[in-house]
């Protein structure tokens, strides 16, 4: 979120109506109504949250559900009013928030938020409302003075879910008298005090109040110095992320050349043990010796030692070699699938080290950009 980065970010919250989006505009234009300004609803529809921050160029986007930036064009902007969401069912799923930057030297240093309303009927928008206001420095708390009363619910929301320094804007004060202004602002001030919630001021504002009133308050906001290590922390995770599969995948490795080597040890111990099997047998065979005779039947011939040499070869060939060869086979067999489990764990810890080192490759390109 570039347009966070190294800038003093606010957010205006508040009930449908309180006049946020009208704060906002006088803002950007410093009452010079030939800027750009956003669109004002008439009515509580589906609305987006949207950024406003200062840059070198005017420039329009959208962060879709996916979290890709995407440029629109001006009058396309123009076109998407709050009215025109509601209608065209499923648009605002597809947009997350809005992004505007200005060249204008009033927002120097400063990105604003402009939220929905807090009575919003729909529960996405009201989530994601939340989590971009979670991202800012201080709120700004828009009550319409009319109103007169404070919402509960929208009290027990900052309460729970925005914990961050408040501040209260009563606007539209130029509808009301000084003792009606006082009246309701003592109340506001007792509700909120009530509630425990601590108000770092309270500003009163309307269309004919100096824009000091609103500016003076907002570059008071102190930064949260923690976004500025944000980028060395994710940079700092990431490198730990590839360090550990490093480390796993050199030691997976070293597992699974471990278990080769005692394959092959396996292999050729049962190749060795094949072979002296062989040889036995070729020795059995050639103890009995073929003898003709002159007056019966020829026949193979062996002595009373040679017998019993051949008798103890063969009890070792049935009850040493061949179980020893089985042995050294089934073993091999074993190995085999050992073998099989390390390459495949091998090549998951290998794969995520590669999709974590592509995610670090695009994260240096990122963070490169942005600074």
């Amino acid at each position: 979120k570039s347009w966070l980065d190294g800038k003093t970010t606010i957010a205006f919250v508040g009930e449908f109506s309180a006049g946020k989006t009208s704060i906002v505009n006088r803002i950007l234009s410093q009452d010079n109504h030939e800027v750009q300004q956003l669109p004002i609803s008439t009515k509580a529809t589906t609305a987006v949250p949207t950024y406003i921050a200062g840059g070198p160029t005017e420039t329009y986007s959208f962060i879709s559900a996916d979290d890709k930036r995407k440029a629109i064009l001006q009058n396309t902007f123009k076109m998407v009013d709050k009215e025109m969401l509601d209608q065209i069912k499923g648009v605002s799923s597809l947009i997350k928030y809005f992004v505007m930057t200005y060249k204008n030297p009033n927002l120097n240093g400063l990105s604003i938020l402009d939220t929905p309303g807090f009575n919003s009927n729909d529960k996405d928008d009201k989530e994601r409302t939340i989590d971009v206001i979670n991202e800012c420095d201080a709120l700004f708390w828009v009550f319409d003075v009319n109103m007169g009363t404070v919402n509960r619910s929208s009290i027990q929301l900052i309460k729970e879910k925005l914990n961050k320094p408040l501040y209260v804007v009563i606007n539209k004060v130029d509808t009301k008298s000084e003792k009606e202004v006082q009246k309701v602002e003592n109340l506001i001030k007792q509700t909120l005090a009530n509630e425990g919630l601590q108000v770092l001021q309270f500003i009163r504002f309307s269309t004919k109040a100096p824009l000091a009133n609103i500016m003076t308050p907002i570059k008071s906001v102190k930064r949260i110095d923690s976004r500025d290590t944000f980028i060395q922390f994710v940079k700092g995770d990431i490198e730990w992320f590839l360090n550990d599969l490093k480390n796993k995948v050199s030691t997976q490795n070293k597992t699974y050349n471990k278990l080769r080597r005692q394959g092959y040890n396996l292999t050729d111990r049962f190749k060795k043990c094949m072979k002296e099997l062989i040889d036995d047998c070729y020795e059995a065979r050639s103890i009995p010796e073929f003898t003709e005779h002159l007056f019966r039947k020829d026949n193979y011939e062996m002595s009373y030692d040679d017998g019993w040499h051949l008798k103890d070869l063969l009890q070792e060939i049935c009850e040493k070699k061949v179980p020893k060869s089985e042995d050294y086979f089934n073993s091999r067999i074993d190995k085999a699938h050992e073998i099989q489990s390390a390459y495949e764990e091998l090549k998951i810890v290998e794969s995520a080290w590669q999709r974590v080192n592509d995610c670090n490759e695009e994260f240096k390109r990122i963070s490169k950009d942005l600074s």
